[in-house]
């Protein structure tokens, strides 16, 4: 049997000594990174499109691969979570589920039946695992309310993942209450692929109202990340280059001083480092916000659609303060101090021929200081405008990988667990379709990418005409969270309102009252 390894063809080309390959996978392999018997067998019918050979796992996935993700062994932090939550008003039969993730995603996407080794050069690579028992990842549940979604996907959190099989599950929630949608929610784990990794694999499982599948190709691919702006002249190419190339030295400063200089001010938002570990999650969305609303306010403001959500959440996150009487807005002067950040995932090109962790976290300010609507959204503008204006995403991955070689995984996840220690929260927002997607022929009316973090995390991506929000915050620290959802609704009014455009289809506040305080 040949050996795919390049520890195998290295030791051939080196004309060096062979030793025996590091490869779990290598007939020939070292005897004690995994023995002979361990070595699970790939059958049909995925052996056709998948055959029996080590993959090589990209850096960013080796290090989630990781029992403690990104972080040191030592803090027993879980791995990240990543969990996709559709509502419809019928769940497909488990069946037409079962056969289509065989017919799409097992075909298509080797890491779905496959386990992340780690060799005795310390490398993590994947090895394709035994033939997939598909209905060993899809469980059931009866469900009767929103509360009870709510409490399902927060037990979710407390996953600990088995690292002896694929690492994703599929949950079928069946709703025993007329009027109540179902949800089928597609749990991974992070090593897997990154949000526009996810978005890839359900465009591969969707299809649009004539049942035209939404498989995501370069074109599409581009135009939900970029919008439809028109491509750039060669003047406006090479302007952009020159001003990334003069803030080259500012980004790298930016960069290494993140972990080590004083972090944000210490608020009720704040999560202690004692409780990064902490399993006790609790799952918050927010009532759908209309596209529409935010477009008109990104029209008449002159900004983008980013930039006005970065403000909606940076006023939602004010209101809460404010409502908890916090010591960080009590003057004019500590407003003025106030800051408070957010680390947000950069995405970076990538082909589509399978799935990637291609991305990196850059920091940036959340508007919370400032005391009017409209200064908040410029306050994001000016923000995500010196993002944009440099190679900081670019510098942050070449830092990373270098550090990640030159002393390993324990000392960089220290490095990382500092950056996270000097930050407040997680925004991501990813762009999604904007037709509407149908699971096995249900329409989808409702999406949600949910995420639980070491920190407060907020996630949001837009579907059909209608933006989909959530955080998901410690239980034990973050009190009265349920007011998070009704501050961004209260703040997207408020823009609205200052900007000078219609407030029609801005949902109504969900909880009036004082919310609900941690137990």
């Amino acid at each position: 049997m040949q050996c795919y390894s390049d520890s195998c063809r290295s030791a051939e080309a080196a004309d060096r000594p062979y030793l025996g390959c590091y490869s779990p996978s290598c007939p020939n392999a070292r005897s004690s990174v995994l023995k002979p018997q361990q070595v699970p067998k790939v059958e049909l019918p995925w052996v056709t499109k998948h055959p029996k050979r080590e993959r090589k796992m990209s850096l960013f996935s080796q290090i989630l691969a990781h029992p403690s993700g990104a972080f040191p062994t030592k803090t027993k932090i879980p791995p990240t979570t990543v969990i996709s939550a559709m509502y419809m008003n019928k769940l497909p039969a488990k069946s037409q589920i079962k056969r289509l993730l065989e017919d799409t995603i097992l075909t298509r996407y080797h890491r779905f039946s496959a386990l992340p080794i780690e060799a005795q050069d310390g490398t993590i690579s994947w090895l394709p695992y035994e033939t997939i028992n598909v209905e060993s990842h899809m469980q059931s549940a009866e469900i009767s309310s929103e509360a009870d979604i709510k409490a399902y996907i927060e037990n979710l959190f407390k996953r600990v993942w088995d690292s002896t099989k694929p690492m994703w599950h599929i949950h079928l929630l069946q709703s025993t209450t007329p009027g109540q949608p179902s949800v089928l929610i597609i749990e991974l784990h992070h090593v897997l692929g990154d949000g526009v990794s996810q978005m890839q694999v359900l465009g591969d499982i969707v299809t649009d109202k004539a049942g035209k599948p939404l498989t995501l190709d370069e074109k599409k691919f581009k135009r939900m990340m970029q919008g439809n702006k028109p491509s750039p002249t060669l003047w406006q190419r090479v302007q952009r280059k020159a001003v990334l190339a003069l803030n080259t030295g500012a980004a790298v400063a930016k960069v290494l001083s993140l972990p080590l200089l004083f972090g944000d001010t210490k608020t009720s938002l704040t999560v202690p480092y004692n409780h990064f570990a902490s399993r006790r999650r609790a799952y918050v969305p927010v009532p759908p916000l209309p596209l529409d609303v935010i477009k008109d306010i990104k029209n008449k403001l002159h900004v983008t659609v980013n930039d006005v959500l970065l403000a909606i959440l940076g006023g939602a996150m004010r209101s809460y303060l404010l409502h908890r009487n916090d010591k960080s807005l009590s003057t004019a002067a500590a407003a003025a101090s106030l800051q408070i950040r957010a680390l947000m995932p950069y995405s970076f090109p990538r082909s589509l021929d399978d799935l990637h962790n291609k991305w990196t976290m850059i920091s940036g300010r959340v508007p919370v200081g400032e005391s009017s609507p409209v200064a908040r959204v410029q306050a994001a503008k000016n923000a995500m405008d010196k993002i944009k204006q440099s190679p900081e995403p670019v510098v942050a991955v070449f830092l990373q990988e270098s550090l990640y070689r030159a002393v390993g995984h324990e000392l960089s996840a220290q490095t990382n667990l500092d950056l996270f220690k000097k930050h407040t929260l997680i925004f991501t927002n990813v762009p999604g379709f904007t037709e509407e997607m149908y699971f096995c022929g249900e329409k989808i009316v409702h999406v949600q990418p949910i995420v639980s973090n070491v920190i407060t995390q907020c996630s949001a991506v837009s579907y059909c005409g209608q933006v989909f929000m959530n955080f998901v915050v410690d239980a034990d620290i973050i009190y009265e969270y349920d007011l998070l959802a009704d501050f961004v609704v209260k703040e997207l009014r408020a823009v609205a309102l200052a900007a000078g455009v219609s407030t029609a289809g801005i949902p109504e506040l969900q909880h009036p009252g004082e919310g609900k305080k941690a137990q």
